[in-house]
């Protein structure tokens, strides 16, 4: 037994290599022949040649980086620290272990290695060495948000979705009418759908419109109805067609909980698309099954319409982003006509004001007792413009005049 798992901790160089970059066999060998692999402090030629997989690597063109290159934050850099030799070296072991990732999926993205017509979830995560190995541990729709675990470790992948692991979900729904007063108890009994063989397992069926309507005001879309559902299986659009099988339609779906770990306790829960690596104690959460109160669903509710407020377009559901737009334009038109509408008021004051002045000088100059045109002479009526020239000079100086040279000057 000491002897095998002394055998694992040797591994050949070349294999190593490949595992750490992503390269093939044949490339890593290449790199390892032309002296671009440290391990340790010795510069090792023979891509044969077995290392322990704690000791540290350094390989050209892939880690030989500084500590703060971002290609280079998942290396070691309290080790790079310690010693500068090492700087960036990162040990087979550290890259054996496996990814865990929880991601804030957006809409858009299907859960699938590769598909002709959608991106796919792992593109988001194309940053992360080995990414190609990375799969999803579930599936969400292509319209659905929320959280989903991204892995390369196939026995957590399989704990996750496996019915008898009884792994605990919760999604929240937005649907098209207020449920029926039997919704809750057909949920909790399991519901048959015509499209499947079997029955669905029970689930928990909490409604949240009376709740959620207050909290929703002036947020895109307008309020609906809203309920979570909290659940263990997870088969093909399981959550849709259990409210369809009680007369109500899915308009829009978030997973914001698996096990104990949810939402309002992870990083990315308010930033759609957002992703970050898990610690063994959040895996740990993941099969930790909790019954969430009501509290905590309008949490995690809260959690879901700021991630859904500030998100791209492109990472909305196309029910979300046509209210969006619709709330958009309906916003533009208001405005538009308010400003119309002030327009047509300062017009009509304008106006007003306009006749007012009119018939205030017509007053003044025709029923007033003091001056009237029919007795103005020719000679006092060009005196009085003389007047009011001299006057409006007087008030506001010569624009124009010749200076001393005879030259004409403009001011």
């Amino acid at each position: 037994m000491a002897k095998k798992a002394a055998v694992k901790q040797m591994q050949r160089l070349d294999k190593i290599v490949a595992h750490i970059t992503g390269w093939s066999r044949q490339q890593a060998t290449k790199v390892i022949r032309d002296g671009g692999v440290v391990v340790g402090e010795e510069v090792i030629l023979d891509g044969a040649t077995k290392v322990s997989i704690s000791a540290p690597l350094v390989i050209a063109g892939f880690n030989d980086l500084i500590a703060d290159d971002d290609d280079a934050l998942w290396l070691d850099q309290e080790a790079a620290a310690a010693d500068e030799s090492t700087l960036g070296a990162v040990s087979a072991q550290e890259a054996l272990a496996a990814q865990v990732f929880l991601l804030n999926k957006p809409a858009n993205y299907v859960c699938a290695d590769r598909d002709k017509n959608h991106n796919v979830v792992t593109t988001l995560l194309r940053s992360e060495r080995n990414h190609a190995n990375l799969h999803c541990a579930g599936r969400l729709d292509l319209d659905t948000t929320g959280l989903l675990v991204v892995t390369d470790d196939g026995a957590l992948i399989h704990n996750i979705t496996a019915p008898r692991k009884e792994v605990n979900k919760v999604y929240l729904a937005r649907l098209d009418r207020a449920l029926p007063k039997h919704a809750v108890r057909r949920f909790a009994e399991g519901i048959k759908h015509p499209e499947e063989d079997k029955r669905y397992q029970g689930a928990k069926l909490t409604p949240l419109t009376a709740l959620f309507h207050e909290l929703e005001a002036g947020a895109e879309p307008e309020s609906g109805h809203w309920a979570a559902v909290q659940l263990s299986q997870g088969r093909f659009h399981q959550v849709k067609r259990m409210f369809e099988m009680v007369g109500c339609e899915v308009q829009e779906l978030t997973r914001v909980a698996i096990g104990a770990l949810n939402v309002t306790k992870c990083p990315v829960g308010t930033k759609l698309g957002a992703y970050y690596r898990l610690s063994p104690a959040e895996v740990e959460l993941l099969f930790t099954n909790q019954d969430y109160e009501l509290a905590e669903l309008e949490a995690m509710w809260r959690c879901y319409l700021e991630a859904r407020a500030s998100a791209e377009a492109c990472y909305l559901a196309p029910v979300v982003l046509a209210a969006r737009q619709a709330a958009v334009a309906t916003a533009a038109a208001a405005s538009a006509g308010t400003e119309q509408d002030d327009d047509e008021l300062a017009g009509d004051a304008a106006q007003a004001a306009g006749e007012s002045a009119q018939e205030d000088m017509s007053a003044d100059e025709f029923d007033s007792d003091e001056f009237d045109s029919d007795d103005l002479s020719a000679d006092s009526a060009e005196d009085f413009s003389n007047k009011d020239d001299a006057a409006f000079e007087a008030e506001q100086g010569d624009f124009d005049e010749f200076d001393a040279d005879g030259n004409f000057r403009i001011y």
